[in-house]
This record gives C-alpha cells, sequence and structure tokens, in this order.
C-alpha cells in the first residue's frame, strides 16, 4: 500500500466495542470511519554504556502499541457506552423547553475498558484489528449540525499478558 493507512479512501468502516469478546454485531457497532487507520508500534529501551562510548547493552522497558483511526463518526448514544459519562433526561434550555437527553461530564471521567474490533473491507475481504483490551485516549469531541460528531482516536492496547492485537484478513 502508498501509506501507512488500512483500507481505502471512500470505504466505510466499523468500530466496535463490548465489555469482553467483541464481534461485528451491529449492537456493538459505536462508530463509522472513513478511509483508512493506522497502528504504531513504539519500543523504548533502557541503554547502558559502561565506561565506553558506544552502547553495550538495550533491554526493552516499554512496548506501546496504538491504533489510530482519523474522522470517526460517533452517535452521541454510544459516548455512555465509551467513557463513564452519565446518561440522563432533561428539558432544553429554551423559552419552550423540550424533552432532551444531557450527557454529563464529571471531574471523574474515564474511558471504559473494552475489548475493541476494527473492521473494514479491503480488496472485497474484511480486514479487522481486534484488541482484547484497549481504552480511548485524548478524544478531542467535535459537534456540528448532523447528527453525529468526528473524532480522531487512538484505542491504547495494554495487558500484562497474552494478546495484544490479532490482524485478521478473511481467506479468499
Amino acid at each position: 500500500m502508498p501509506d501507512e493507512n488500512v483500507g481505502l479512501p471512500g470505504t466505510l468502516g466499523g468500530l466496535y466495542a463490548a465489555s469482553s469478546s467483541v464481534t461485528n454485531a451491529a449492537g456493538n457497532l459505536v462508530a463509522e470511519f472513513r478511509g483508512g487507520w493506522s497502528f504504531a508500534i513504539e519500543e523504548t529501551f533502557a541503554e547502558w554504556y559502561g565506561q565506553l562510548t558506544t552502547r553495550q547493552a538495550a533491554e526493552l522497558t516499554v512496548l506501546d502499541i496504538v491504533i489510530s483511526i482519523p474522522e470517526v463518526a460517533f452517535k452521541p448514544g454510544t459516548l455512555s457506552k465509551l467513557w463513564s459519562i452519565a446518561a440522563g433526561a432533561i428539558q432544553t434550555k429554551e423559552a419552550a423547553p423540550a424533552a432532551a437527553t444531557s450527557y454529563t461530564f464529571t471531574s471523574s471521567i474515564t474511558p471504559r475498558e473494552m475489548a475493541y474490533l476494527v473492521s473494514v473491507e479491503l480488496s472485497g475481504q474484511v480486514f479487522q484489528a481486534h484488541a482484547p483490551t484497549a481504552k480511548i485516549n485524548s478524544s478531542t469531541f467535535n459537534f456540528t449540525n448532523l447528527d453525529y460528531g468526528v473524532h480522531n482516536i487512538d484505542l491504547l492496547l495494554y495487558g500484562a499478558s497474552g494478546t495484544l492485537l490479532d490482524l485478521i484478513l478473511e481467506n479468499p
């Protein structure tokens, strides 16, 4: 592929989340995105030089894997599934109030630990990234006059042991 993104421009992908085992079932769909996504693997090493000017040893201390998805379209109703945001009934703040749903952000907001599945179609085949344990990091919420908000998100993958990421490509 010409760049690091997975997926083709104009194709829609889906972001699915569940508290444990996640599939691409409609009930797990939390957002859609257009185009591609990428993942980065970053290693941090502790280096030892001793009394010499050249490196004598390097020990891996941090392995960081992040999935980045640009232009993710969330429906506001899925926000409380992903973050500790309280959804509730409220009246709009207008002269003639109407029924509405509020999403309350408190000082204790945290992203929920979830299993995530990123799914796109690539050359007629399903291509997926499955993260058994991840959290959304540093989202910027952009809202427009549409019924969804578009965000760029990073999924931080973690775990003390076991699988961090499965890349799954449907057989032809």
